[in-house]
Order: C-alpha cells, then sequence, then structure tokens
C-alpha cells in the first residue's frame, strides 16, 4: 500500500483498490488479510470501506516497497486500477481520481503507459471520446495538466499518442496566454505529423481532424494578439485544408448524412468547416471588412452544430464568435441570440474559462445598449473573477480591456484608467503589441 499517494485530493483507497494488490494472494483470502491488517492497526479505514496509511506507515512502506521487487508491479496494479474504476468524467472527483494513474505510471518511469493513458478517451454527459487532458481543461483542473511532464514527448515512442498529447498541451498552453510556449508545441505537433507513417484508418482520420484544430488554434493565438490579418490568413488556409483533406459528402446532403448517422469523421469535418467560415467572419468584422464578413455569414448554418448532441467546447466557441461577429457589424440583436444560446449551453457544463468570455460578451452588449451598472456588477465583474483564479492571462487582459471601456463609457474615469492599464501591464507581459496599440487608441478616443 506504499505505492498510494493518499494526497487531499485522493485521501482514501477504495476496498477494490486494496485488493488489486492482491494479486499473489487467492480471492477467497483477500477478506481475512484485509480484517488482519485492521486488527493489527496497521492501515486506517472507515465505514465505507476506504482504507488509507497513516503518514508514518505511508513513509516506511513505500521505502520498504521501493527496496523490494514488488516495486513495479504494485504501481502497475494500482495505476491499472485508477484507470478502469472511473468510466465517465463528469465532476473534478472523478477526474482527480482517474489521474492518480498518472503518478504510479510516473513513479516507474512506463512512458508507454503514461502515453497510453493520457490518450484514453471517455464518454461523458456532454461529450464523446473526451481525452484526459479535455477532461481537465472542461473542469478547471489546469494545474493537473501543468503536472505532466514537458519532457514526456521525447520519451515517448508511439507517434499517434505523442500528437495527442502535443495538441492537448498546446491547448492548455493557448488558453492560458502562453502564445509562445503555445507555438513551439504547434510546430512540434506539426512536425510529428509530417515525419510518421500512419496505416491504421481510424487513427488517419483523427490525425487529419487533429492538424485541423491545430491550425484553428493557431488562428486563435494570433487573435489573442490582435494580428489579425494573420490569424484571417490561418483560418483560410485550414478552410482548404478541410476541403482538400476531410470533406467528402456535398454540403446539401449534410442534414440526411445527420439522420441516418453517419460516421463521426464525416460529422466532425463539416462542423469544422462551419466553425471556421465562423471565424473568418469574425477576423473579418474586427478588421471592418463589413461586406465580406456579410458574405461569409451568408454561408452559415449553425443548426447542425446545435443539433449535434456532444462537442460542446466546439459548439460554445463558434457561438461566441458568431455573436462577436454580429456584434462587430451592429446587429445587437442577433449577437444577443446567439450569447443566449451559448449561455444555455455553458449552463449544463463545466467550461469554466468558456463561461467567463461569455459573461465578458454580454457585458459588451450591455454596454452597447447603456446599461452600464447592469454590465459592471453582473457580468464584467464575475468574469474577471473567474479568469484571475485560473490566470487565464489574454482572456483576462481582454476582460480588463472591456470593463474599462464600460466604465469610460459611464463616465468613470478613474476606474476607467486603472482597467486600462491592468490591461496594457499583461498584454505587455505577453508579448502583444497590437493589442497595446488598441488600448492605448481607446485610452486617448475620449
Amino acid at each position: 500500500m506504499g505505492c498510494f499517494r493518499y494526497q487531499e485530493e485522493v485521501a482514501k483507497v477504495p476496498r477494490e483498490g486494496l485488493e488489486c494488490l492482491l494479486w499473489d494472494v487467492c480471492k477467497d483470502d483477500h477478506k481475512r488479510i484485509i480484517e488482519g491488517l485492521k486488527n493489527r492497526c496497521l492501515i486506517e479505514y472507515n465505514e465505507k470501506e476506504e482504507y488509507w496509511l497513516q503518514s508514518i506507515i505511508h513513509q516506511e512502506a513505500s521505502t520498504r516497497l521501493k527496496n523490494s521487487q514488488d516495486w513495479n508491479m504494485a504501481h502497475n496494479q494500482a495505476a491499472d486500477f485508477w484507470t478502469a474504476v472511473i468510466r465517465e468524467i463528469n465532476t473534478h472527483t472523478e477526474a482527480l481520481t482517474v489521474f492518480e494513474a498518472y503518478y504510479h505510471y510516473l513513479a516507474i518511469g512506463d512512458n508507454e503507459k503514461i502515453g497510453e493513458f493520457l490518450c484514453k478517451e471517455r464518454n461523458n454527459t456532454w461529450e464523446k471520446d473526451e481525452l484526459l487532458g479535455y477532461s481537465l481543461y472542461r473542469l478547471g483542473l489546469f494545474k493537473k495538466i501543468d503536472v505532466i511532464d514537458e519532457n514526456i514527448l521525447d520519451k515517448i515512442e508511439n507517434n499517434y499518442h505523442k500528437v495527442i498529447i502535443c495538441t492537448m498541451l498546446a491547448r492548455d498552453e493557448l488558453f492560458k496566454g502562453n502564445t509562445k510556449t503555445f507555438r513551439e508545441y504547434h510546430d512540434k505537433t506539426q512536425e510529428i505529423i509530417k515525419k510518421s507513417l500512419w496505416s491504421d484508418d481510424r487513427q488517419i482520420l483523427r490525425i487529419k481532424i487533429l492538424k485541423v484544430v491545430s491550425n484553428l488554434y493557431l488562428g486563435f493565438s494570433y487573435i489573442q494578439l490582435w494580428e489579425l490579418d494573420q490569424a484571417k490568413i490561418i483560418f483560410n488556409q485550414t478552410l482548404s485544408i478541410i476541403d482538400e483533406n476531410l470533406i467528402n459528402m456535398s454540403e446539401a446532403n449534410f442534414n440526411n448524412a445527420v439522420i441516418e448517422e453517419q460516421s463521426l469523421p464525416i460529422r466532425a469535418s463539416y462542423l469544422l468547416k462551419i466553425a471556421t467560415v465562423i471565424y473568418i467572419a469574425f477576423t473579418n468584422s474586427s478588421l471592418n471588412n463589413k461586406d465580406t464578413t456579410l458574405s461569409m455569414l451568408e454561408k452559415i448554418d449553425i443548426n447542425p452544430t446545435l443539433d449535434y448532441q456532444f462537442n460542446t467546447w466546439g459548439k460554445s466557441l463558434s457561438l461566441l464568435f458568431l455573436s462577436l461577429t454580429y456584434k462587430n457589424i451592429g446587429d445587437i440583436d442577433k449577437a444577443k441570440e446567439y450569447i443566449k444560446k451559448l449561455s444555455e449551453i455553458l449552463e449544463q457544463s463545466d467550461y469554466i474559462q468558456l463561461r467567463a468570455k461569455a459573461l465578458t460578451s454580454f457585458a459588451e452588449l450591455l454596454r452597447i445598449q447603456g446599461k452600464c451598472e447592469e454590465a459592471i456588477n453582473n457580468y464584467h465583474l464575475p468574469s474577471i473573477k473567474v479568469l484571475e483564479e485560473i490566470d487565464a492571462k489574454c482572456d483576462l487582459a481582454e476582460a480588463y480591456y472591456q470593463l474599462a471601456l464600460t466604465y469610460q463609457k459611464n463616465e468613470d474615469t478613474r476606474k476607467s484608467q486603472e482597467q486600462f492599464e491592468k490591461a496594457i501591464t499583461l498584454w505587455r507581459e505577453i508579448g502583444a503589441p497590437k493589442q497595446i496599440e488598441r488600448v492605448e487608441k481607446a485610452m486617448s478616443s475620449k
């Protein structure tokens, strides 16, 4: 039992976890052995049949185990137990419980098992075949993603696992606002894909989709830095990649495909295409290219995205950027319609960062309508509170900037100045000169 960690987040082990360590004992003897350990006060337990070791005993047990031939076997058994015991990840507790397996594989240096573990897919209430890293992100458990050894990619031989983990780490860095580190992971992802030979059909389709997703994240990174022309180039390139490599059915037939439950890759590629067109429309609207924006919006049918049961993350981003696009071209009613749909979806899920971004966007719409106090108290400040807690730098800087604009419209010069300066400080830290120009221009406009 010295192999378990007994940390605050998973402090106890269920009976099945204890029994998995009795691999060399007949199952009929398990109860007798466990009772013997309890009677000698070697293990602690409660009425729920959960077990743990006191710190001094744990330390001694761990030392003895490490010096025995059972070290690797014990950690493997424990890791397999944690991996199998949770079939769906819907809550923080479930995610933290599953993640215990990582520490066991790390303890014995089994890098291939780490890769296999991080790439295991699970269904949940909102997503189908969700990877562990995405579950952690959805639940706001960013610190757990940070625990993953950044050098693990060089230690894993399975290139399929390397691509998935690299994309996972890139996404985490992007949405924390670490654009430089994100680019490094993005480049590494593309390099692995380019150099690898793929034979498994399912893996080939997954890799093609990951390549598109990785490109979309690259576009997002340029939006974060407000380098909109470059973002537009990336999104247009991504649209070409989708058409050349993924879409193998006409758009007119897509509704029939939904009814007939066509394969996930076809569905995913079509939904990625809708999302990419939305991102192109957003960048054009932010560049004041209204005619091009309207042309792109005419090509968008959001209903297949909304009708799809899963893909909450992609669905939410599409709605967010669609709302922002309509806001940019002055169609406030449409912007409100889509941000409300987004809010309804996020009420049912745990995407903490997206919730905060939606609050900021709702506040923008209220400001435009002259409802500054409501925007500040009910949307701006709650959004900033969440973003400060999770340290999402780019989104936080944007939230400060939008709050400053609302104070500015409300003619509160002092508070407006404070928020503008907070935004500039963060953008300077991130290295986003165009964002600083954007803020300074707004500061001098009134």
